[in-house]
């Protein structure tokens, strides 16, 4: 594994984020028109990606993802 510094790191988290939305968006466009995909339904394919990204916006920006949480905390 190569090392990498800190601004590295919080570049390729932040690609990985862009890229986790951009699936959600497109799998939950697929879920809206009803299209089926490799076997998942696409609408938790949607939910994947909202998740993940949702944790990489913690990282980046923590208690970002607070308000929906259903304690509110």
């Amino acid at each position: 594994m190569t090392a990498v510094d800190a601004m590295e790191l919080l570049e390729r988290i932040r690609k990985a984020r862009d890229w986790a939305e951009s699936e959600h968006k497109r799998f939950d466009t697929m879920a809206n028109d009803g299209s089926v995909e490799g076997g998942l339904p696409p609408l938790f394919l949607a939910a994947a990606h909202l998740v993940v990204r949702c944790a990489l916006d913690e990282i980046l920006e923590p208690g970002s993802n607070s308000a929906a949480e259903p304690d509110g905390g």
